[in-house]
């Protein structure tokens, strides 16, 4: 008897991986729309062509409902194969992080919105975060009932970084507005004038930090410049006041320049991981020993995702 497995699965969740690391699978013939390019209905024929000739056969794909599955398994049945689902049930965030990863490890950049994407169109793997949460919402849970004669729950396990691989370096994360300076009382709860730009606490604390070697790394969502509120320029120049003020200098500030979803979907605005998998990259760190530091549900759930500490600014700053 042959065998049909359907990896299935979120954008990013590692089904790619899943396939090609179990050694159950290693005389079957793999099969996807990655390797081959068209359309389902063209990776059926092969399918199918594979199971009438006695041959073991594994897919990996998106395929989020029963629909979907539907002539796959009905291929399977009709062939008197054995059907198998490996599902992988990465998180929504994870698969977020592992396509900002991918960004990086194909081509050096972060490709935050569906503009900048245009940039790398003929990659089937680079897409929006809408992508993602198209699927959550399509997303129908395999069963039994639909004709699998197993379903097997995957988990992501994939380790991306270790000292050995030269992620080592540490860095404490800031937020700014409410964090750094005041949310001033203009009607926007960010500066738009440098004058409007008044400190929230001491900065010893961060100066004993660079001294331990930490890196410090600004993270904002700067709404008011996708709002046309100010300019990307005047953003950059309130975060240099702000260090100014501090007597500090960053080594980097990311800032977000999109408005709040629904009016956009980004992968760059807090507590979506973009600045965060864009700096890990770029300087090489060690999550495990870095801090991020904020006053906002976003910020907290911004470190989480990406795993590292959350340290609330209040008690950050009362250590100085």
């Amino acid at each position: 008897m042959s065998t049909l497995c359907m990896v299935i699965g979120p954008p990013a969740s590692g089904k790619t991986r899943a396939a090609l690391k179990n050694s159950d699978f290693k005389n079957f013939k793999r099969l996807n729309r990655d390797l081959m390019g068209g359309t389902n209905d063209m990776l059926l024929v092969h399918v199918v062509n594979t199971l009438a000739a006695g041959k073991d056969v594994i897919i990996d794909g998106l395929f989020p409902t029963v629909k979907s599955r539907e002539p796959f398994l009905a291929a399977a049945s009709l062939h008197k194969a054995k059907s198998i689902c490996f599902w992988m049930n990465t998180s929504y965030e994870q698969c977020q992080i592992n396509a900002l990863h991918r960004m990086w490890e194909r081509h050096r950049k972060i490709f935050v919105d569906t503009d900048s994407l245009k940039e790398v169109k003929d990659d089937p793997n680079m897409f929006p975060i809408a992508v993602i949460f198209k699927y959550k919402k399509q997303f129908e849970k395999p069963t039994k009932d639909e004709g699998f004669d197993t379903i097997h729950k995957e988990k992501w396990t994939g380790e991306l970084f270790t000292k050995e691989s030269g992620y080592v370096n540490r860095a404490v994360f800031l937020d700014f507005d409410g964090t750094l300076r005041e949310s001033p009382d203009n009607g926007y709860g960010y500066p738009t004038t440098k004058e409007e730009v008044k400190l929230l606490s001491g900065t010893e604390v961060l100066k004993e930090y660079q001294k331990e070697r930490y890196l410090l790394l600004g993270v904002s969502n700067q709404s008011g410049v996708g709002k046309g509120i100010i300019t990307n320029e005047q953003a950059a120049d309130l975060f240099i006041e702000t260090q100014h003020q501090m007597g500090i200098a960053f080594k980097e500030t990311c800032w977000c320049v999109h408005p709040s979803p629904p009016k956009c979907f980004c992968y760059c605005r807090k507590p979506q991981s973009g600045m965060g998998v864009y700096l890990i990259e770029k300087y090489k760190l060690d999550v495990s020993q870095c801090i991020m530091v904020g006053d906002y549900t976003s910020d907290k759930t911004f470190a989480k995702r990406l795993g590292m500490e959350y340290i609330d600014e209040k008690e950050f700053f009362s250590r100085g």
